[in-house]
């Protein structure tokens, strides 16, 4: 074997370390290379209120105006978040020692008539191993997954933010200020283009899934013995969206089921035709945002104690 053919196969064997490496370092320490302003790792201490959800969480609650009168306020969000995901995640945060004396869990039919499933690879980056582990058992727990998704959520997913984090880590950081997207100023849309808009996140099912449904039990059981304040917010959506049939006969009777486990739900509404309130059919603009906020602080606020 000549030195020309040495060397390519140290350079093969070079590459193939560093990629193992990467991998390694992904799935064992990625979350370490999440976030300071958002996500599971950026949680302060003590927060006053903790509210986690979707991007419906991330972009409906301002936290600067909810601060002013809450307290410490923060919005754990990632797009398509499940009660199941959700779930996970307070235990990991639980198991990190984090706190807070106010609970607030989203409600959104779309993600609890689905089975579990990760919609944003950000979980992934933010999770220790042991939490990986647990979000994959829920997966393969309902169906099969196949050696592709497997290969993107351990291998692929987000590991060029690892290797580019010392440049980008700050970009991150400035697009969320306490877990809510707020710093980029958001315009309401039209009513043509969110009813048309509306089309195409109709609801398939008009039943809460079984594995989402388990997942609420166990939410409230283990959060609602601790003593601290727990409730069910549902943001406001545009009429087109909240007035399908499948999606009341959710809520209908996830609100019963809330009833009966003794959990207030706070399903706030305001103009839901006034297009300006809305950037998307199911996302306020910045202007909904704060109206929204404002209309939570006085609710708050009259509620008895």
């Amino acid at each position: 074997m000549n030195k020309f053919s040495i060397h390519i196969i140290l350079k093969i064997l070079t590459g193939i370390l560093v990629f193992f490496t990467l991998v390694f370092f992904k799935n064992y320490y990625s979350f370490l290379f999440s976030s300071t302003t958002s996500g599971l790792m950026a949680l302060p201490e003590n927060s006053n209120y903790l509210l986690i959800g979707s991007s419906l969480t991330r972009q409906s609650y301002d936290p600067s105006i909810l601060r002013s009168k809450l307290g410490k306020v923060y919005l754990l969000a990632y797009n398509g978040n499940q009660p199941c995901m959700m779930s996970e995640q307070l235990r990991f945060l639980k198991k990190r020692g984090k706190t807070w004396n106010h609970l607030v869990l989203e409600f959104y039919p779309q993600t609890s008539s689905q089975g579990p499933s990760i919609s944003d690879l950000r979980i992934m980056l933010d999770s220790d191993l042991d939490l990986k582990r647990r979000y994959l058992a829920l997966l393969s727990n309902e169906r099969e997954i196949s050696f592709s998704e497997y290969y993107e959520l351990i291998v692929t997913s987000n590991i060029e933010l690892i290797t580019t984090y010392f440049l980008t880590g700050a970009l991150i950081d400035s697009f969320s200020v306490d877990g809510g997207y707020v710093n980029k100023r958001e315009e309401g849309s039209s009513e043509e283009r969110l009813a048309a808009e509306s089309e195409k996140i109709r609801i398939v099912s008009p039943k809460i899934h079984s594995a989402q449904l388990q997942c609420w039990k166990d939410l409230i059981e283990e959060n609602q013995t601790e003593g601290k304040t727990l409730e069910v917010w549902e943001a406001p959506k545009f009429f087109s969206v909240s007035s399908d049939p499948n999606y009341r006969e959710i809520k209908a009777t996830f609100s019963r089921f809330l009833s009966e486990k003794g959990i207030l739900f706070r399903s706030f509404t305001f103009s839901d035709r006034d297009p300006l309130l809305f950037r998307d059919p199911i996302h306020l603009s910045t202007q909904g945002r704060e109206v929204l906020s404002k209309t939570i602080i006085e609710a708050i606020e009259k509620a008895p104690n």
